[in-house]
């Protein structure tokens, strides 16, 4: 519904066909593309769009929003890129979730009365190295590449800065291999100078530095061996901190003498739940990749940081002797979630202590008030809450059909033992979920009466359905879900 402006244009997407599963896209039109604050655009995770194509349920033309410039399909139009509508994107998304990732093609007829379709050849961008190669457009035949040409600083404000004991700007070496412009707005609001490298540059970098970051980008790792080769030179000489997201967590694991692999399905969106091992504490996510770290071949003395709460996959790496960590998902997400954004200020905390003391210091997460490496024998990690039950708010379905991603929040609730109300305002009037316990789940077709009445039994007694009198529901977790939901949980309030 909301982000497709920074998902199209992040490098991540480089080559691939997005098919976005929200029924309703362009509604808010695109923001100007001139506006830039702070050297980068306002609105944009790059330059430029790099999706291949993109394929909507429903899109509209029409638009209001007060930054909008534009519509979506005009400025699909600007860049060359083709996009369709009225397609069956959740037939799709079953197709996918049972066949895999699979190669696509958008094709358009050759004369509006006839059936025959232009002949476009096949291109398999995980035989690339898009970083370095990019991808042709063949509208316009232009080559666009990824990874930035030449080295660039970006330098925080003054009143921000953070300095360097011989008195510089304390900086962060970058290794571009497809960069979101957010990521350099976060350590730049921290106070930090970064250097931004071309994907293969020599490491470590000669002039003065105080840490080493390794971007998000597109493809298959195994294709930027060039860039392992690197990254094992600034494993060997630990001479600052190192931080990797996404791509950059799969380069850093491959240095460090781990393997990578194909995924089936890939984990693409914005509400992935990944569990930090330490702590214990479990975080929603955005991310977008079609490849994993294997976790059993991390060699000592590296550990698994995160794990993926639905797959299991890998979510991250730490060496649990010295400042080098990674992670799978994107902390610096735009427009969200940001709850795993803390990851930047535990980052620039190592990079400016390793500064101060003349030596790298230990990373310190939260969760824990001694050096990471003891966090995990020491106790001192935050407490797990215990949920008993939970109310889960749906806000129906825009046209029959259209109830999936609240189907998946309550799916995703029941199995683990917790005892959930589930109520959604639907234009079908059916009860979803029919397979799960019902013991567990009970689902009120009418929200904002039933969720007054099992919400508050004790309070309202004379109005509870049936087996609800003897029951005291407690709700440690109230989940929302966008406009109906917000409004019940109004109503509950007043």
């Amino acid at each position: 519904m909301v982000g497709y402006p920074e998902s199209i244009t992040d490098p991540s997407y480089q080559g691939q066909i997005l098919v976005i599963t929200f029924p309703l896209v362009g509604n808010y039109g695109v923001p100007p593309r001139e506006t830039i604050l702070d050297e980068l655009p306002a609105y944009f995770e790059s330059s430029r769009i790099h999706i291949a194509g993109l394929v909507v349920a429903t899109y509209s033309a029409e638009y209001s929003h007060y930054l909008a410039s534009g519509s979506l399909g005009d400025w699909l139009k600007e860049q060359g890129i083709p996009g369709i509508w009225g397609v069956d994107t959740r037939a799709l998304t079953k197709r996918i979730r049972v066949k895999g990732s699979m190669l696509g093609k958008l094709r358009q007829k050759k004369s509006v009365e006839g059936d025959s379709y232009e002949d476009i050849e096949w291109q398999d961008p995980n035989l690339k190295n898009l970083v370095a190669e990019g991808s042709i457009l063949l509208r316009t035949s232009e080559l666009r590449i990824v990874s930035i040409k030449e080295p660039k600083i970006y330098k925080p404000h003054p009143d921000v800065a953070l300095k360097h004991p011989s008195g510089r700007t304390l900086r962060i070496v970058v290794l571009d291999v497809g960069m979101k412009f957010n990521q350099i707005r976060c350590f730049t609001k921290r106070g930090v100078e970064l250097k931004v490298l071309p994907w293969n540059s020599q490491l470590p970098d000669p002039e003065p530095h105080d840490g080493l970051f390794i971007s998000n980008g597109p493809g298959d790792p195994a294709t930027l061996s060039a860039t392992v080769e690197q990254l094992k030179s600034a494993l060997h000489s630990a001479k600052t901190p190192i931080f990797g997201i996404c791509l950059g967590h799969q380069l850093l694991s491959l240095a460090a003498g781990a393997k990578t692999e194909k995924m089936k399905f890939g984990n693409r969106g914005h509400n992935i739940p990944c569990t930090d091992l330490m702590s214990g504490r479990c975080y929603i996510t955005s991310q977008n990749h079609g490849y994993a770290v294997v976790a059993d071949s991390l060699p000592a003395p590296w550990k698994e940081f995160f794990v993926n709460a639905n797959d299991g996959s890998n979510e991250g790496i730490y060496h649990s002797e010295l400042p080098f960590f990674s992670v799978q998902f994107h902390p610096e997400s735009t427009p969200g979630p940001r709850d795993t954004e803390f990851l930047f200020d535990v980052f620039v905390d190592v990079v400016k202590r390793s500064a101060e003391q003349g030596k790298l210091a230990h990373v310190i997460m939260p969760g824990a008030n001694k050096p990471r490496i003891t966090a995990l024998t020491n106790g001192d990690v935050s407490d797990r809450v215990n949920v008993q039950k939970c109310l889960v708010l749906g806000s129906g379905g825009l046209s029959i059909g259209q109830a999936g991603e609240f189907d998946y929040s309550g799916s995703q609730v029941t199995p683990s033992g917790i005892d959930a109300d589930i109520g959604n305002q639907s234009v079908e009037r059916r009860r979803y979920l029919y397979h799960l316990d019902q013991s567990k789940y009970r689902y009120h077709p009418n929200l904002e009466r039933s969720c007054r009445q099992s919400l508050f039994p004790t309070r309202y007694p004379r109005i509870c359905p049936k087996g609800h009198q003897t029951r005291t529901p407690r709700f440690d977790i109230c989940y929302l879900w966008w406009s109906n939901g917000l409004e019940c949980r109004c109503t509950i309030e007043r």
